[in-house]
């Protein structure tokens, strides 16, 4: 490979871009816990949703709730609390009464602040990965770390331990973020200045972050349990973009009668992976198998009066996601605005994978990198084992013919991943394209 060291570039400054040198993509500041009159009335809703889920009365008493403009909220912390939110309640109104029998049509006091502050932030007016993960937690001792001795939930659908532990594994995860993004530009500014001791260093410190978010994330099993998740949990993150019971879109009501198609919640949301797969050079192929929210959202479950083949019929009349794009960089539209802006700048930085292939790179620099990809790839076996056991398994016993028969977005996800992570294996650096 050659690697061109004529002109420096541009290395992104994390503060330019809402990110913390500490907790990387999560707010600086601790998420609210309230938002002031008259926007508190969506804070006691959505407190209310595990017993309005369970009396079966969710879209009723949604239905009460004033339709207010999001015109007063105006600091970042008030959006993202109302963000987070108005998901919330949005999803309990599309989904609780079950992921066969969504509604159609968001009502106009839920729908149209959605949009004006999904708009404000940059982000799509759908559940996200900001809205369940980065938006959504507290300390429980707010001088104490942000780790999961220390964090809660502040909204659940169902109000169970499961689900609040499965966003926390994945705070906790985001909240080593700071970190790992101050290694991977140093090592970028390290290449602008030909000093392969500093990109060796920042390299084995960011091999050692990702190994920290592994040990994290297959935590996950411990207090998540995998039928509560796929039964209780992952129905309200579907979206309405390529899934088979919502093929016609949703209209939100009082903004427009044209119907939107959004995807659902899914990790792949995390401006973190995809700042490191950047970072690494990591390539990801335009493909067709993009399972747009099937982390969350699988085949729905075969119920009395269906067939698998008829279910099947429905997934095969089912557009994908587009196939000239890929999965990984569709997902950036759904992230907040300044990251995506972040990621673009990333792509245009220093190459850490040609510098330490060139003659001024080194073993040591050779070394720290192909730790970090090859921490990388173990972190994303660990993500494979936890769809196959949250995902893929479970939807196997509802449905043994479709279990990986396509996802939401059209596709297996299996596949998908284990493209990604053989795309990650690939970046690692051979002996006999090293230079000291």
């Amino acid at each position: 490979m050659t690697y061109s060291l004529l002109t420096k570039r541009p290395v992104p400054s994390l503060r330019d871009y809402d990110i913390n040198s500490k907790r990387g993509f999560l707010p600086e500041h601790d998420p609210l816990l309230s938002l002031q009159h008259p926007y508190n009335c969506w804070d006691d809703a959505a407190r209310q949703l595990p017993d309005y889920i369970l009396a079966g009365c969710a879209r009723r008493q949604l239905n009460k709730l004033p339709l207010l403009h999001a015109t007063n909220l105006t600091t970042d912390a008030e959006l993202q609390r109302a963000y987070s939110l108005l998901s919330f309640l949005n999803h309990t109104y599309v989904w609780c009464e079950g992921e066969l029998n969504p509604c159609h049509v968001l009502p106009a006091n839920l729908a149209v602040p959605w949009m004006e502050v999904s708009k404000s932030l940059g982000c799509k007016p759908i559940l996200t990965h900001s809205s369940v993960v980065m938006y959504n937690w507290r300390r429980l001792d707010a001088e104490g770390p942000l780790d999961l001795t220390n964090l809660a939930a502040l909204n659940t659908f169902n109000g169970c331990m499961d689900e609040a532990w499965f966003y926390l594994v994945t705070v906790a995860i985001e909240a080593l973020g700071g970190p790992a993004l101050e290694a991977i530009t140093d090592a970028m500014q390290a290449v602008n200045n030909l000093n392969a001791m500093i990109v060796a260093e920042r390299m084995n410190t960011l091999a050692d972050r990702i190994d920290q978010m592994t040990e994290i994330i297959v935590r996950m099993f411990e207090k998540c349990d995998a039928k509560v998740y796929y039964d209780d949990v992952r129905p309200y993150f579907g979206g309405w973009r390529g899934n088979p019971v919502l093929p016609n879109g949703m209209v939100y009501e009082g903004v427009s009668e044209t119907p939107f198609y959004f995807a659902g919640g899914s990790a792949g949301q995390s401006s973190l992976i995809q700042s490191i797969d950047i970072a690494l050079g990591v390539h990801h192929s335009p493909t067709n198998q993009c399972p747009m929210g099937a982390d969350f959202l699988e085949s729905p479950p075969v119920t009395d009066g269906e067939s698998p083949s008829d279910v099947k019929q429905i997934l095969a009349e089912t557009p994908s996601v587009d196939s000239v794009c890929t999965y990984i960089s569709t997902v950036r539209e759904y992230m907040p605005r300044k990251h995506r802006e972040f990621l673009e700048a990333l792509m245009e930085a220093p190459s850490l994978h040609g510098f330490v292939q060139s003659p001024h790179g080194s073993a040591d620099a050779k070394h720290g990198y192909n730790r970090a990809v090859l921490a990388l790839e173990n972190f994303r076996t660990k993500h494979i084992k936890i769809v196959a056991t949250y995902i893929i398994t479970p939807a196997s016993k509802r449905a043994p013919s479709l279990a990986s028969y396509r996802g939401t977005g059209g596709s297996s996800i299996m596949p998908f991943l284990k493209q990604v992570r053989s795309e990650t294996r690939e970046q690692l650096v051979t002996s006999n394209t090293e230079h000291s």
